[in-house]
């Protein structure tokens, strides 16, 4: 009887084991499918319909909204076009990385003849900070892009980043750029045209 009683518990160990081999390998293809997902922006894809990110032609029109929904394993492709953090005035609003999150501007997109030709130079991706009046800097956003809290796996490639204003009480660098604490990667980006009191491009480093 010992004898069966032990051959059954290991018959149990086995078949236990077997199970949590085929959930782990269930998980890492779950994983992969996670890292995988495509999300598409374009401010010149069509209006009306759903703009849900799942195609150019029903690419998000506003970056900032695709930002707020992107999960870890994301990848943005951004179509030609100006992006602005926000649609009304508020010069605190920033576009922020996020950990996980990849940004990849200079897609051709909506009405091309290949919506998926990639060119940082040919098709221009632009995240600008010109949230007032037109030219004007004084009403202009303080801080573009924000940094800060990433690390490696927040990609940005291929934009231009531009207009940024970092010009008052507590915001005085970083226009382009707000980075404390993070160390986001960086790819084929251009910094213009961004006016700050200390400097355009704001990096502070984790303190261990």
């Amino acid at each position: 009887m010992l004898h069966v009683w032990g051959s059954v518990v290991e018959r149990h160990r086995s078949q236990r084991m077997g199970e949590l081999v085929r959930a782990r390998h269930v998980e890492s293809l779950e994983s992969r499918c996670l890292l995988t997902r495509v999300v598409y922006v374009d401010v010149n894809s069509p209006a009306g319909g759903t703009h849900d990110g799942s195609s150019w032609a029903s690419a998000y029109l506003d970056l900032q909204q695709a930002l707020t929904v992107a999960a870890s394993g994301d990848e943005l492709r951004v179509a030609d076009g100006v992006y602005k953090p926000t649609s009304g005035g508020d010069r605190s609003v920033s576009f922020a990385l996020k950990s996980g999150v990849s940004l990849q501007g200079g897609y051709a997109g909506y009405s091309a003849p290949d919506v998926d030709v990639r060119s940082v130079t040919g098709n221009v991706t632009t995240l600008s900070g010109d949230i007032g009046n037109a030219g004007q800097f004084t009403d202009n956003s303080y801080h573009v892009m924000i940094g800060s809290g990433t690390g490696a796996s927040a990609v940005l490639d291929g934009f231009t980043i531009t207009a940024g204003n970092a010009s008052g009480g507590l915001f005085t660098s970083g226009a382009g750029m707000y980075n404390s604490g993070g160390s986001p990667t960086i790819r084929n980006c251009t910094f213009t045209a961004n006016r700050s009191t200390v400097s355009g491009l704001h990096r502070r480093r984790r303190h261990r």
